[in-house]
C-alpha cells in the first residue's frame, strides 16, 4: 500500500475529524415556541448519539439549562450517518439533522430556509430541529480547520497530488472551508455511500486515488479507493 500511495495522483479528504479537530460547537441558534422544551427534547434525543455534532448540540443543551427534572423517555433512536437522527422523545417523535433530512421525513423548513444558507456561506454547518412534524429551531455550528491542514495541502500540490474534500455538508458551508485551506475540488452534500461513488469514478478516468478519512463513517470510501488511510 506504501507503494500506491507513492504513486497517488488525486487524495480525497473527508471533513470533520480529518481536516477540522471534529469538535464542533454551537456558535448560533433561533428556536420558535418554548425554548426549554425543545432544548430538552433535543438534549435527550442526542445524549444517544456518538458524531461529534450529536455531542455539541447536547453541550449546548445543557448550557442552557436544557435538561430537564426527570428523563425524558427516548423511544426507537435512529441515525442516519451524514443526514441527522430521530426519535419517538416522551412518545413524540423528533427529527434532528440537515435540511434534506428534515424535508425527506415531510418537515417543511422554509421559516429556516434564510439561516441555513447565510450560515453555510460563512462555512457554518446548519442542523435542524423537527418536533411533531414541524421544524422549531435552528442551530449554526462550527468546526475549526487543524492548523497544519493548509500547509499539508499546499504540501501535496507542490508533489502534483491534487486534493479533494468529499463533505456530508451542504454546498456552501462545504465551499467555505475548502476556499479557506485551499482545496482545488470540493464535493459537498454527500452521504458515505457517494463518496465511495465519487472515488469510484475517479479511479474510472484514470486516477490513482487515495481516500483520508474516518475509519468508520467512512468504511466505504476507504474500501473504494486504492489507498486508504484511517484517522486514529
Amino acid at each position: 500500500r506504501l507503494e500506491v500511495l507513492a504513486r497517488v495522483s488525486v487524495l480525497v479528504f473527508d471533513k470533520t475529524g480529518t481536516l477540522t479537530h471534529g469538535k464542533p460547537e454551537v456558535v448560533g441558534a433561533e428556536i420558535h415556541g418554548d425554548e426549554a422544551r425543545v432544548l430538552a427534547a433535543v438534549g435527550a434525543l442526542e445524549a444517544k448519539s456518538e458524531h461529534p455534532v450529536g455531542r455539541a448540540l447536547l453541550a449546548y443543551a445543557k448550557s442552557k439549562g436544557g435538561e430537564p427534572g426527570a428523563p425524558l423517555v427516548v423511544e426507537g433512536f435512529r441515525a442516519e450517518v451524514g443526514a441527522g437522527a430521530e426519535g419517538r422523545v416522551d412518545g413524540e417523535r423528533v427529527l434532528v439533522g440537515t435540511a434534506r433530512f428534515l424535508e425527506a421525513a415531510g418537515v417543511d423548513v422554509a421559516a429556516f430556509a434564510a439561516h441555513v444558507e447565510d450560515g453555510a456561506k460563512a462555512g457554518r454547518t446548519p442542523v435542524l430541529v423537527a418536533i411533531g412534524g414541524r421544524a422549531v429551531a435552528w442551530f449554526a455550528l462550527s468546526d475549526t480547520p487543524k492548523s497544519e491542514a493548509r500547509a499539508a495541502i499546499d504540501a501535496l500540490r507542490e508533489l502534483g497530488v491534487t486534493s479533494v474534500m468529499a463533505s456530508g455538508d451542504v454546498a456552501a458551508s462545504a465551499a467555505a472551508i475548502s476556499k479557506e485551506l485551499g482545496i482545488d475540488d470540493v464535493r459537498a452534500g454527500l452521504r458515505p455511500t457517494d463518496k465511495a461513488k465519487e472515488v469510484s469514478e475517479l479511479r474510472a478516468s484514470g486516477k490513482v486515488v487515495g481516500f483520508v478519512g474516518d475509519g468508520v463513517n467512512d468504511a466505504a470510501a476507504l474500501a473504494s479507493a486504492d489507498v486508504g488511510v484511517a484517522m486514529g
